[in-house]
This record gives C-alpha cells, sequence and structure tokens, in this order.
C-alpha cells in the first residue's frame, strides 16, 4: 500500500471476527483513494452483518469520513436446469448474449441488470434502514469514483512525465555525442594524426633545409647569403651541402656533354 495508490477492497461473506478484511482495512488508511465494496449484500443485510462490517472498517481506517461501504448483489450466476435461479432476479445468459449480439450488447445488459439489482436492494430493505449516506446499494457510485481517481492530479502526472522525458531526452543526446566522439577518434586516433604532423614536419625541413643551402651558398665569394629561414646550425655545413649539390649538378652536365 502506497499514499498515491487507489486501493479496492471487497468484502465477501467473512465476519469481522475472523476475517482479514479488518486487517487490510488498516492498511489502507494510509492510501488517499479507497473504494469499500460489500458483496453478497442480501445475504449479509438479512444477517445484519453489513453494519458491523462498517463499523469495524470504520474503526480500523481511524475514523476516516469519506468512507462508504457500496453493497452490491447481483445474484446467481445462469446455468440451465438451475432450480434456484430466478429470470428477471438472477443474471442472465452472457454467453448467448455475446455470442448472438456481441460485446456491447453483454457490457449495456450487464449495467441494466446492476442498476435493477440496486433497486431490488433498496426496495427490499427499505424499512430496516440500513442504507444511508455511508452504506449505499449499488455499484453505479464505484464505476465514477473509479473515474475520478483516473483523472486525480492528471496535470500533476502529465508534468512529471514531461520532466521524465525531457530527462530521457538529454540523457539520449549525451549518449550520442559520446558516441559520435568515440566514432572520430576510432576512425581518426590521435596517435595516426601526431604520426603523420610529424612525419610530413620531417620531410618539409629536409625539403626546405636541402633548398635554402642550394640557394644561400656563393661560389663566387665563398660565403653564405643571409636568411632568416636557414636551418644550417654553421656555414661551414651549409656551405659542404651546397657544395654537393653542385658538384653533383656539374657531373650530370660534363655526361651531358
Amino acid at each position: 500500500f502506497k499514499p498515491d495508490n487507489a486501493v479496492i477492497l471487497v468484502i465477501g461473506k467473512d465476519h469481522p471476527n475472523n476475517g482479514g478484511f479488518p486487517h487490510l482495512a488498516a492498511a489502507m488508511r494510509e492510501c488517499s483513494r479507497t473504494i469499500v465494496v460489500q458483496n453478497f449484500a442480501n445475504t449479509k443485510i438479512q444477517d445484519n452483518q453489513v453494519t458491523e462490517n462498517y463499523n469495524a472498517l470504520y474503526e480500523k481506517m481511524v475514523n476516516r469520513t469519506d468512507l462508504v461501504l457500496y453493497c452490491i448483489d447481483y445474484g446467481l450466476p445462469y446455468e440451465p436446469g438451475l432450480p434456484l435461479w430466478q429470470e428477471g432476479y438472477d443474471q442472465q445468459d452472457w454467453h448467448k448474449i455475446n455470442k448472438e449480439q456481441g460485446l456491447q450488447s453483454v457490457r449495456r445488459a450487464m449495467v441494466q441488470h446492476t442498476e435493477m439489482r440496486a433497486k431490488q436492494l433498496q426496495e427490499r430493505f427499505r424499512d430496516s434502514q440500513v442504507f444511508s449516506n455511508v452504506i449505499v446499494p449499488g455499484i453505479d457510485l464505484v464505476r465514477k469514483k473509479l473515474n475520478e481517481f483516473q483523472f486525480h492530479d492528471i496535470d500533476g502526472h502529465i508534468g512529471r512525465l514531461q520532466e521524465e522525458l525531457k530527462r530521457q531526452i538529454a540523457k539520449r543526446k549525451a549518449e550520442l555525442e559520446r558516441a559520435q566522439i568515440r566514432v572520430k577518434q576510432l576512425q581518426f586516433p590521435p596517435e595516426w594524426d601526431s604520426m603523420l604532423a610529424s612525419f610530413a614536419g620531417t620531410v618539409r625541413k629536409y625539403l626546405d633545409a636541402t633548398h635554402a643551402a642550394t640557394e644561400l651558398y656563393d661560389p663566387s665569394t665563398g660565403s653564405t647569403k643571409e636568411d632568416d629561414s636557414i636551418l644550417w646550425t654553421s656555414d661551414e655545413e651549409a656551405k659542404r651541402v651546397a657544395k654537393n649539390a653542385l658538384d653533383s649538378n656539374d657531373k650530370h652536365d660534363e655526361e651531358g656533354l
């Protein structure tokens, strides 16, 4: 039992002194929405037990002012050849109605049957004055209360569902972003990028240095030209690289001649 739960307690033929329903009623006092139904009302009213049951419930539920005991009695189920079954009093042949007219016809017939039985209880025990604002015949008010329970705090439920939906959307977005980052890392690992960048930098330095060395050395003066882009640590190293390049070019020219 939870405070916000809707709880329905159906009492049978048990006496409150040896039945279990008083203990259930004690647990139900924490619930804000409760329905208590007395089944077999015809027999229990004849035994003067309905009022006793209500008093036991009222005591266990700590004097709840909204406690109502709904009395229902549908009569005997239809059974071919059953001698005690009475037309217009006991239950109809629901299977036959369903087979011939469909489920909606069964529903309408059941509603009419419950309304008829409620009127019969009211008329039969009018003089006993058992019925009041807290002991009521019929199940019509039970259906109305169930409808009320379904719309109880509907705005609050919608708000909570919206907040939960927003949290789920944010959670899924975060998971998607992490997955996209992971996919990118698998396709283009940072280690691979670093290796390519290092390799490209080494090649660029080699080509720039080779080209710079051949351009900066002046054979006529035997010295190197000043340039900010030179990467050599000394004039001797630049001269050596440039001279080797020039000698190689002269050799190619002689072979060509």
